[in-house]
């Protein structure tokens, strides 16, 4: 949805838009840390308990299913309060979607009003696909080839980056040839999918500091998810060397 809200702008009113976007920023964040949770029980946990099966991590994941249910919880009020009745009610409006689920243009409030076939027409609509695919080629650049040498931080917004980019060309591949695209996808398709795994382990060592283990245990847990954070970060380093060159990309681009 958010990227549905970015890559078709020009054609929103800015109000809506803006309001729509810090509306399921709020919404994501919810279901993001039940996700969190969900991932640490039943990937993270068990892979350190493999790694690691002389300590007893009966009480670490006693702890972790407690603040599952937490997140459970938090991610069940933001799915059934009211305020995300009234963000489903908001979206409705905006795209003027009637109640039996039928859109009626006229009654869509977040969409401009036409100003003519060249400000809304397929032209127009080239016009931005090509801009959008440029933009998101050119935001994971030069990073996405430094990405060995990021730091954590500087890894998570080229992670984000990376998953703006992968839905976008999604979207937008008829205007990327094939040949291109196919493996543009997959490369970032497999980026995110790494980097998704070590933002996972990071959270992991967050909370490392509060399990209750002994602190030579503890050290000996950091050690193993540092390790593995860093090999990880390695492995997705390799596989952006598929990316093409943005040269290469915006040569693939079709113009209309």
């Amino acid at each position: 949805m958010r990227t549905l809200l970015d890559v078709f702008a020009p054609w929103l009113e800015r109000r809506w838009r803006q309001r729509l976007r810090r509306r399921l920023r709020k919404f994501a964040g919810a279901l993001g840390a039940a996700r969190d949770a969900d991932v640490f029980l039943t990937a993270t946990l068990p892979a350190l308990q493999l790694a690691h099966s002389t300590i007893d991590w009966e009480a670490t994941r006693a702890a972790a299913e407690l603040r599952q249910t937490e997140m459970y919880g938090n991610a069940a009020q933001a799915l059934f309060d009211a305020r995300h009745a009234r963000l489903v009610r908001r979206i409705k409006r905006a795209f003027g979607i009637g109640a039996k689920g039928s859109p009626n243009l006229r009654r869509a409030r977040a969409l401009k009003p036409g100003r003519g076939a060249s400000a809304t027409g397929p032209k127009a609509l080239a016009r931005r696909a090509v801009r959008q695919l440029r933009r998101h080629c050119d935001s994971l650049f030069p990073e996405v080839g430094q990405m060995a040498t990021l730091s954590p931080e500087q890894l998570h917004r080229l992670r984000v980056r990376i998953k703006a980019a992968r839905y976008a060309t999604d979207m937008l591949s008829p205007w990327l040839r094939k040949s291109v695209c196919t493996r543009y996808l997959a490369t970032l398709r497999t980026a995110q999918d790494l980097l998704g795994e070590v933002h996972d382990l990071g959270v992991a060592r967050q909370h490392c500091d509060t399990w209750p283990v002994l602190p030579s245990q503890r050290e000996v847990i950091g050690h193993w998810l540092d390790s593995r954070m860093a090999n990880l970060t390695q492995t997705a380093a390799q596989a952006v060397h598929q990316l093409p060159s943005p040269d290469a990309l915006r040569r693939a681009i079709r113009q209309r």
